[in-house]
């Protein structure tokens, strides 16, 4: 296992910098950005774009399932030539930042600018297990998937050609590309030589040993508990500086169930709505389970300590709140690093959105039909409009049969470009591993923390450290979710992060207490009910043409009937008792959420006023 200790950082940290033009992109400066957690808060200059090549299958056998939902996604290429199979051909100046398969054989050959003899020649097992030239923890196998994350830049040119005899392969290569008067070196074996110390710094960096970080002489800022439905306000921040580090210590014994229904909300600089608001556990990937891993950015420790390193700058404020939705009281102690930080007009803030997609039916790839396509398009991982980074993915999904869930492919549009500037493989593959196997792993770039098995809970996650992509107007990630053979239903819950300039619109919903629920990690997948619902029964609906919503039970149940209505930025905006009905009259047209609680149930409603 692939390990990262916090003391880890202070190495990137301690590590010399070179002062180039901003024209400029040196071998020395990629190395840095594989650790350098600051880097990300600040939008990249000199900018680029973020692409892949991959095998996917771009055309579906079957006719009534439209061509992106093909499963074959093995043994294609861009062309096939007198040199090999095209895997690449792209101008430059670029960077390959990636290099991900599932069945390696034979030999890369890459052309680097205007070479008409091989440029460089490996076999490709070797370059990607960490058994050639390029080592651990640069390029790793983890759970059947092969990875090399070492950069290879280009001048003006790259082409990656596959030759031999077992073609039917399945790859990504990811990389970006600048614009043309932005210089780069072209690789070449010798710096790995030439850089080797470096290298071997940033390599402890990723890999580092199993220490515990140091955290007994720090102050928390807030220890205490949480009681139900309260908001407690941890810290607050002035500024300019950044949240470097979270360290949250759950009280012993504290339930999966609490880490669901506590949010952590972080809010800078006074925004509306905050820029954090995610279940405590999803923020760390501790749910169903506070198990021990390790990530560049996010950690469980052995002692089940709640790590995370992103870089969170403010100009002015910073207010980090728990917020309990559950009626579960729990205990916890949190101490914030900051420091000192400019505040530039790069400079972007941190950004991390959660939602769940409760018993979403899923079936075999080879039977989906138009409805299921369209379902396809209504579970999107992440659209953003606004000008960032996007940065992490964790996916954490209960499945209700023994059945693979993970066949489907992801598409990730930047820009609007008319076609997606990544396709994908199969979910494994987006998280670096392979062949639907359960193991778990951690790495400094991704994970698999937690897996039951096919049926039950999985948890993985993703970051886009050394390969982060980048957005000017919008960003659109969405994930086919498809399985091998036999239809099931899934909690498809999912945690995503991101640097934006400013306000950034999202397509995430607020957080109302409907989504928050748990599973019973049994065969049978009974749902832990954090509000059991009253033997009498109530619901609630909205009725548009009289502007009123609607609670219908018994007179008892409705008597102690509690309303709040959210507006769409999650605030608030009435309360009240309930008797049967309520008006909407005087609200303004937007998104609305109705929430009542009755003793120890509550329901949800969502509702437009228009005008």
């Amino acid at each position: 296992m692939n390990i990262l200790p916090l003391s880890s950082i202070v190495i990137c940290v301690l590590l010399p910098l070179t002062v180039l033009s901003a024209t400029t992109v040196s071998f020395e400066d990629l190395l840095h950005e594989m650790v350098d957690l600051k880097s990300l808060s600040e939008y990249p200059s000199p900018a680029y774009i973020a692409a892949r090549a991959s095998s996917y299958e771009p055309v579906c056998p079957v006719d009534s399932v439209p061509p992106r939902l093909g499963n074959y996604d093995h043994g294609f290429y861009l062309d096939t030539l007198p040199e090999g199979y095209l895997m690449l051909d792209e101008p430059g100046p670029g960077v390959i930042t990636h290099i991900w398969s599932a069945r390696s054989n034979g030999t890369l050959v890459f052309y680097f600018d205007n070479d008409t003899a091989p440029s460089w020649s490996i076999a490709m097992s070797t370059l990607l297990n960490g058994t050639g030239i390029i080592k651990p923890p640069f390029s790793h196998v983890v759970a059947k998937g092969e990875n090399c994350y070492f950069p290879i830049p280009y001048r003006s040119r790259c082409r990656v050609f596959y030759q031999g005899s077992s073609p039917d392969i399945y790859y990504h290569i990811d990389y970006r590309t600048y614009q043309q008067d932005i210089e780069l070196p072209t690789f070449d074996t010798s710096m790995l030589s030439e850089y080797r110390e470096l290298a071997d710094s940033i390599g402890s960096a990723l890999s580092g040993s199993d220490e515990s970080p140091d955290h007994e002489l720090a102050e928390p800022a807030f220890s205490g508990s949480i009681d139900p439905y309260q908001v407690v306000t941890a810290a607050e921040f002035e500024g300019p500086g950044a949240i470097t580090e979270l360290a949250i210590t759950p009280e012993e014994g504290l339930s999966s169930a609490f880490l669901r229904t506590c949010l952590l909300e972080i809010t800078f600089d006074g925004t509306d709505y905050p820029q954090v608001r995610v279940p405590l556990g999803d923020f760390f990937c501790a749910v169903p389970r506070n198990k021990h891993y390790r990530t560049l950015p996010v950690e469980i420790s052995e002692d089940g300590m709640l790590l995370c390193r992103w870089n969170m700058p403010f100009r002015e404020k910073a207010t980090v709140r728990l917020v309990n939705l559950g009626d579960q009281e729990g205990a916890c102690s949190m101490i914030i690093r900051t420091e000192p930080a400019e505040f530039t007009e790069n400079t972007m803030y941190f950004y991390a959105r959660w939602r769940q997609d409760p018993n979403t039916a899923i079936c075999r790839f080879l039977y989906w039909n138009i409805f299921m396509a369209e379902l396809w398009e209504e579970h999107p991982i992440l659209h953003i409009i606004g000008k960032g980074v996007h940065v992490g993915t964790f996916l954490q999904i209960w499945n209700e049969q023994s059945e693979w869930w993970g066949e489907g492919d992801e598409t990730i549009t930047i820009d609007d470009q008319p076609e997606p500037n990544f396709r994908g493989t199969g979910t494994e593959d987006y998280f670096g591993y392979a062949w639907s196997t359960t193991t778990t792993f951690s790495h400094a770039y991704h994970a698999q923390p937690y897996s039951d098995g096919f049926s039950g809970y999985t948890a993985n996650a993703r970051f886009h450290i050394s390969d982060p992509q980048p957005f000017t107007t919008s960003y659109k990630f969405d994930l086919e979710i498809q399985t091998a053979f036999k239809p099931t239903t899934m909690d498809f819950g999912r945690t995503v992060f991101f640097y934006a300039c400013g306000k950034a619109t999202t397509d995430h919903d607020t957080i109302t207490d409907d989504d928050l629920y748990l599973r019973l990690n049994t065969p049978v997948g009974k749902p832990i009910v954090l509000a059991p619902p009253l033997s009498s029964g109530i619901s609630v609906r909205y009725n548009a043409s009289l502007k009123q919503v609607v609670v219908t039970g018994t007179t008892g149940s409705k008597a102690t009937a509690t309303m709040r209505i959210f507006n769409a930025e999650g605030r608030v905006v009435a309360t009240g008792k309930l008797t049967g009905t309520l008006s909407t009259a005087a609200l303004a047209p937007g998104l609305y959420i109705a929430n009542v609680v009755a003793g120890s149930f509550r329901s949800n409603v969502r509702f437009i006023i228009d005008r």
